[in-house]
């Protein structure tokens, strides 16, 4: 195999060629028999992923620049993971159109999962807002008024409406900016990325593919390094609700966000169930030590976004799948912004996160209106 799962377990997909060692003298003839090997085939690699889900995703996607990944929560097995658009592996094989691949502009061979990093956008908001309850700097009556607008020196900040008085549960409902540019200025840079890298956003999440990127978190020696520059307040702002320096991979995305739906836990996620009819050991969890209540303030938040007229991602409530979430739109300096959706479901047991991500997408709605398509035709399909 040249890629994906068929290049890590290659040695065991191959199998072994079968060898009869013979005795010849100089003149080529055989004068003894010194030993056999026979032939060993190839094993069969069980994978997670569902062919029917992954068909749908296909589908919905229709050619965009994305990715969607459904997962469970609890163990990090992975039952969907697409990146689009994408190609026929064959075509390596055989040789064919390999240069048009690396020619076009769509860039299909990047693994949009799992190998491209891409500014969050509000999908971090919820990590902020654990960094400040688990800080003790902020509680459910810790409130900030959103006038739409936020001044820092010369600079005027925007939120996309304008929310009055928020507290963090309704900060998240309706992803209001105001509130966590005063949050992520009572925590500063320096915890913002100690609780990003916490959630695993500075590492590969350890998926058993090659090639996965980690995250990009930034700190003031990162500024001062590589962008020669003193990290400002302006830079915190911009941090705090997903923008500016950070980047980071879908995979890691839906990792992070599982933390809300499984109590506390960052789980590996993984692609193959087993070998044969060999168990296969997988990576596990480790604990956050995060309050479950701090989690389920957050959990709240995420599920009024969904279920509340006025929540981000009330497009979603007729699904009835009880769904928790979070909507980001991120700025890009490249084109049109990203758009993205993560979240859980159903609310009281989780049995599956998802992540639907639009490269230059345009909005967050974009890519909550890809993830009711996905969910919907999954729903009809009796495959939750």
């Amino acid at each position: 195999g040249v890629r994906g799962v068929e290049k890590v377990y290659n040695d065991y997909l191959r199998g072994e060629n079968g060898v009869t060692l013979l005795e010849v003298n100089s003149q080529g003839k055989i004068t003894g028999f010194l030993g056999k090997t026979f032939p060993r085939k190839g094993k069969d690699i069980y994978l997670t992923i569902d062919a029917r889900m992954q068909k749908i995703a296909y589908k919905v996607l229709g050619g965009k620049r994305g990715a969607i990944i459904l997962m469970s929560p609890y163990s990090g097995r992975i039952f969907v993971c697409v990146s689009s658009p994408s190609f026929n592996l064959s075509d390596f094989i055989q040789g064919k159109n390999i240069r048009r691949f690396i020619k076009d502009s769509q860039f299909p061979l990047i693994n949009r999962a799992t190998s491209a990093r891409y500014s969050p956008g509000s999908i971090f908001k919820p990590i902020v807002g654990i960094a400040g309850l688990e800080e003790r700097l902020i509680d459910t009556s810790t409130y900030f008024n959103c006038s739409g607008k936020f001044k820092l020196g010369e600079r005027t900040f925007s939120c996309w409406d304008i929310h009055g008085r928020e507290n963090i549960i309704e900060a998240i409902k309706h992803s209001c900016n105001i509130y966590f540019y005063n949050l992520g200025l009572k925590l500063g840079v320096d915890k913002i990325s100690f609780w990003a890298r916490q959630f695993g956003l500075d590492k590969p999440t350890g998926i058993d593919i090659p090639s996965e990127k980690k995250g990009l978190i930034p700190s003031r020696s990162w500024k001062k390094r590589y962008r020669k520059g003193s990290w400002r307040a302006g830079d915190t702002l911009n941090f705090s609700i997903g923008q500016g320096y950070i980047e980071i991979t879908p995979l890691e995305a839906i990792v992070a966000i599982s933390v809300f739906a499984n109590g506390g836990y960052l789980v590996t996620p993984y692609l193959v169930e087993k070998i044969e009819e060999e168990g296969f050991p997988h990576q596990g969890e480790r604990k956050l030590y995060l309050s479950p209540e701090n989690i389920e303030i957050i959990r709240k938040g995420m599920i009024k976004a969904v279920e509340d007229e006025d929540g981000t991602a009330h497009f979603l409530k007729k699904l009835n799948l009880k769904i928790a979430g979070k909507t980001g739109t991120a700025q890009n300096p490249m084109g049109k912004p990203h758009g993205w959706f993560v979240g859980f479901f159903p609310y009281g047991r989780p049995r599956y996160s998802i992540c639907v991500f639009l490269e230059n997408g345009g909005s967050s709605f974009n890519a909550l209106v890809v993830a009711y398509k996905f969910l919907l035709r999954l729903k009809e399909e009796n495959l939750l």
